[in-house]
């Protein structure tokens, strides 16, 4: 578990900065994560995520990102995948309040990139509220799926969603092709 404040430009975790590969079990964070002006992948628990897996975990702490900052998550900043690679969030949360001056914010993922591989969400949620310029959801603040798989089975989200000048929702802001 992680606790106190983070801060930098990219890949910005309450716990880990970028995972790509094996998992993070069991674990948690309570930490404030902040991206400084122009950053991005900021989550309360992984910047981003790149491959392998994430179970049994939360993040409870508040992720910004003031000026100019885009994709930020209560749990994880983005879930990017190229061709033969998978990364997976299972049975995991994030309670903490988001907020980004740009856009690609979301109460559990600022966004999904599958580019080949593939993104899956099982049973998770998140409770905090989202705001953002333009993005912004609930759970997932920007999803796209250009030739890869992306799956969202048996979430929720429950947090307050400001408006966005574009693309807001309770569950995604934006959303391309995949199944929920």
């Amino acid at each position: 578990s992680s606790a106190g404040t983070v801060q930098g430009t990219y890949y910005v975790g309450g716990l880990v900065g970028a995972l790509g590969g094996g998992a993070i079990e069991n674990s948690s964070s309570s930490a404030t994560v902040t991206l400084t002006k122009g950053g991005m992948w900021a989550g309360g628990l992984v910047g981003i995520l790149k491959g392998g897996r994430i179970t049994h975990s939360h993040a409870t702490g508040n992720v910004s990102g003031p000026t100019s900052a885009e994709a930020a998550g209560g749990l994880v900043g983005s879930c990017v995948t190229v061709p033969g690679v998978d990364a997976r969030v299972e049975r995991s949360y994030a309670t903490g309040n988001v907020s980004a001056d740009f856009g690609g914010v979301g109460g559990l993922m600022g966004g999904i990139l599958t580019m080949g591989g593939s993104c899956t969400l099982v049973d998770v949620y998140s409770t905090g509220s989202v705001s953002a310029d333009t993005f912004a959801g609930g759970l997932v603040g920007d999803v796209a799926d250009t030739g890869g798989t992306l799956s969202i089975t048996n979430a929720f989200s429950s947090g307050a969603v400001a408006p966005a000048k574009w693309d807001s929702g309770g569950l995604t802001g934006a959303s391309g092709s995949g199944q929920s």
